[in-house]
This record gives C-alpha cells, structure tokens and sequence, in this order.
C-alpha cells in the first residue's frame, strides 16, 4: 500500500489523509482496490503482484479514459489516479 502512498503524493503534490479499502480482493482475483484521498483530490489505486495481468488491466482500462486523461504508471503495480471534479 505504501506504493499506492507515494504515487498519490507525487500526482497530487500532497498525501492522502484517508485510505479505505474498498473491498478485500476484487471478485477472487487477489486484486485489493484502496481509495485515497486528501480535502482537494481522489484516487483509486488496485493492488496486484502479477506484473503481466497488471498491463493487461492498464491496456483493458484505456478503453473508459476520457482523452485528457493521461497516466504513466511507474512501477509494476497497477494504479489509477483521477483528479476531483
């Protein structure tokens, strides 16, 4: 979670005051989705130690991006960022 953590602080240039799990693992795959949050900005990270399902999940989720929407993860572990509108 500590990843999830750090990619918040450097997209949004703060830490998250708050960190929820939304579910224990996302429908038996092992995957852990975690929101984040601070008083101006939101994120919801997912948490997976397979680096090829996780670029598969990053290719499948392009899909539901607005074009403005831009996000390089830099590690293996996959994570969602989405600025508060």
């Amino acid at each position: 979670m500590d990843i999830l953590k750090k990619l918040f602080e450097q997209h949004f240039h703060a830490p998250p005051d708050r960190i929820v799990p939304l579910q224990g693992e996302l429908g038996g795959s092992g995957r852990k989705i975690i929101r984040l949050a601070n008083k101006k900005s939101r994120a919801v990270g997912i948490l997976y130690g397979v680096r090829e399902e996780n670029a598969a999940f990053l290719e499948f989720s392009k899909h539901f991006r607005r074009p403005s929407q831009k996000f390089t993860p830099k590690t293996s572990t996959t994570a969602r960022i989405s600025r508060k509108t």
